[in-house]
């Protein structure tokens, strides 16, 4: 009796050690899932925090570059209108004489500010009007402006309102800016 009371002891024995081993074996996987679920919510929030400082990166980066195409039209905005205006002042003119002031307030932006603003086609097209205006300053003083110069004045009065539209080239409307 007493090796069947023995044998019963080790039966519970062994069947409590099964117990405790299937909760250790429960809480072990219950851990390692935990474990897992942290480290995936680690990554997760690294990548999601990754991704939103590069999208505000982008953003400022954008916002910065928003802002220099724009003080660059307005630089070109100042520059180019007495451009264009002094061009339009010497070819209707009535003379070469009558054109001196249009002519050196010409010059004065041609050798100054436009170069350092002007790039492109309406690079192109000023320097085309200033060809031609040397051509016309050989002439004698009292002749009128010639066709080709009148033909780049209007070339560039174009290209300078190209240059100048808000909404294609910067994607800005006019509206907006009221």
């Amino acid at each position: 009796m007493s090796d069947i009371a023995y044998t019963q002891g080790k039966y519970e024995d062994a069947i409590m050690d099964y117990k405790i081993q299937k909760w250790d074996f429960g809480c072990k996987v219950v851990t390692a899932i935990s474990a897992i679920i942290t480290v995936l919510s680690l990554i997760v929030g690294g990548v999601w925090t990754a991704k939103e400082y590069f999208d505000k990166q982008e953003q400022e980066i954008l916002a910065k570059k928003r802002e220099y195409e724009f003080s660059l039209y307005k630089e070109r905005k100042e520059t180019l209108y007495p451009l264009c205006n002094a061009a339009a002042e010497i070819v209707s003119s009535k003379s070469l004489k009558e054109a001196k002031k249009s002519i050196r307030t010409f010059e004065t932006l041609y050798y100054g500010e436009v170069g350092i603003i002007a790039n492109g086609q309406i690079a192109d097209a000023i320097k085309s009007f200033a060809e031609s205006l040397l051509e016309y300053k050989e002439g004698s003083a009292n002749s009128g402006p010639p066709l080709a110069l009148i033909a780049r004045s209007s070339e560039l009065a174009i290209k300078c309102k190209e240059v100048l539209n808000l909404e294609k080239v910067y994607g800005i409307s006019q509206s907006s800016l009221k």
